[in-house]
C-alpha cells in the first residue's frame, strides 16, 4: 500500500495544488449482497478490510470485477487495470454501477485511470469536483446518467499519453447503445460514441431511442463525436470546440444519426458524413468553420443532411452565429 503525505500551504506566494490522496485501497473481490463475487460495498472485498472513501484511490487489478448495487461512499479516484482478455467475460476488468450513485470527488491531485471498463447499468456516476479520466479503456453509460453535483463540475476524458494519430486503441472511449445520458459539463479530448450494434432484424428503426444523449450542460473539446452501427447521438446541450463529427453505419440494420436540437455555433471541427443522417431539428442550429466530407452516392448509400424549416446547417462558414 502506498502512503502519501498532505502538505498544507499557508504562504500566499506559494501555488498550492489539491492534496494527494491518503493511500491505495486494492479490490480483492468477495461474494456479498449482490450475489456476485465482487461486491463493492463489502469490507471483505478490499485489502485491509475497509471500503475506500473520499481520501483513497480505489484500485481494481486486472481480472477483478466490482459491482456497485446501492449508493456508494465517494472515493477520491479510481484506477481500473486493463482486461486480461476483453473477449472472455471472466477475464474482463471493470467497475459496474448497476444501481444507486457512485461519486468521484476532487479529493486529491490524481487523475482517475480506466484501462479496463467503468460501466453503468441504470445507476448514476456523479462528478463532485473537476475530474479527468485517462486511459485506453472505456466508459459505458448504458441506461445510466453521468451528472455533476450541482456546482458546475467538469468531467474531462483524455488520452493517457502521446497518441498520434488519436485513435481508439490509445484513448478512453465514452459510449452507449441504450439511452445513456451525459448531463455533466464534458471536455471530450478522446471519443464519444453512440452505437446500437444489437439491432435485431425486423426492428422498426423509427422506434429506436437515442443511443446516447448530450444534455443539460455544455460540452467541449478536441476529440470525436461519433454515431455508428445504427446509433443515434442526440445533442440537446450546446457543443463547442474543435472536435470532429463522424457518422458511419456500413452494413447495419438502421441508419446512424446525429441529431442537433440546440444552437451550436462555436465549432471549428471537421465533419465527416460518409453514411447516415445528420439532422438539425426545431430549435437546432449547427455551424462549424471546419472542413466537411459529405458522401452522397453509393456504394454505401451515402449521407443525408436534413434541416428542418427555419433551421440552419453551415459547414466551412467563417461567419457562424445563431439567430437571435
Amino acid at each position: 500500500m502506498k502512503t502519501r503525505f498532505t502538505i498544507l500551504c499557508v504562504a500566499v506566494s506559494v501555488a498550492c495544488t489539491a492534496p494527494a490522496l491518503a493511500g491505495d485501497v486494492t479490490f480483492i473481490g468477495n461474494l456479498g449482497a449482490c450475489g456476485c463475487e465482487g461486491d463493492w460495498h463489502e469490507p471483505g472485498s478490499w485489502e485491509g478490510g475497509v471500503v475506500p472513501g473520499p481520501a483513497d484511490l480505489a484500485v481494481i487489478p486486472a481480472g477483478k470485477q466490482a459491482f456497485v448495487v446501492q449508493n456508494a461512499n465517494p472515493v477520491g479516484a479510481i484506477n481500473i487495470a486493463a482486461h486480461i482478455d476483453p473477449f472472455d467475460p471472466q477475464k474482463r476488468t471493470f467497475i459496474k454501477i448497476d444501481r444507486g450513485a457512485f461519486t468521484l470527488p476532487i479529493a486529491g491531485s490524481e487523475d482517475s485511470v480506466v484501462d479496463g471498463q467503468l460501466a453503468l447499468g441504470v445507476g448514476t456516476l456523479r462528478i463532485d469536483g473537476n475530474l479527468t479520466i485517462k486511459g485506453d479503456g472505456d466508459i459505458y453509460v448504458g441506461s445510466g446518467v453521468i451528472s455533476d453535483n450541482g456546482g458546475g463540475e467538469v468531467l474531462t476524458i483524455a488520452p493517457a499519453g502521446v497518441c498520434s494519430p488519436l485513435d481508439r486503441d490509445c484513448v478512453i472511449v465514452l459510449w452507449s447503445d441504450t439511452d445513456g445520458d451525459v448531463q455533466v459539463t464534458l471536455t471530450n479530448d478522446a471519443y464519444v460514441v453512440a452505437t446500437a450494434s444489437d439491432v435485431a432484424p425486423g426492428t422498426n428503426c423509427d422506434d429506436i431511442v437515442p443511443s446516447l444523449k448530450l444534455t443539460t450542460n455544455t460540452k467541449n473539446g478536441s476529440g470525436f463525436w461519433i454515431a455508428e452501427e445504427s446509433g443515434t447521438l442526440l445533442v440537446s446541450a450546446e457543443v463547442k470546440g474543435s472536435g470532429t463529427w463522424i457518422i458511419e453505419d456500413i452494413g447495419t440494420m438502421c441508419t446512424s444519426r446525429i441529431v442537433i436540437d440546440v444552437c451550436c455555433d462555436e465549432l471549428t471541427g471537421d465533419v465527416q458524413l460518409s453514411q447516415g443522417e445528420f439532422i438539425v431539428r426545431s430549435g437546432g442550429y449547427f455551424c462549424t468553420t471546419g472542413n466537411t466530407v459529405l458522401k452522397s452516392s453509393p456504394p454505401n448509400g451515402g449521407a443525408d443532411v436534413v434541416v428542418y424549416t427555419g433551421r440552419t446547417a453551415a459547414f466551412g462558414n467563417v461567419t457562424c452565429a445563431c439567430p437571435l
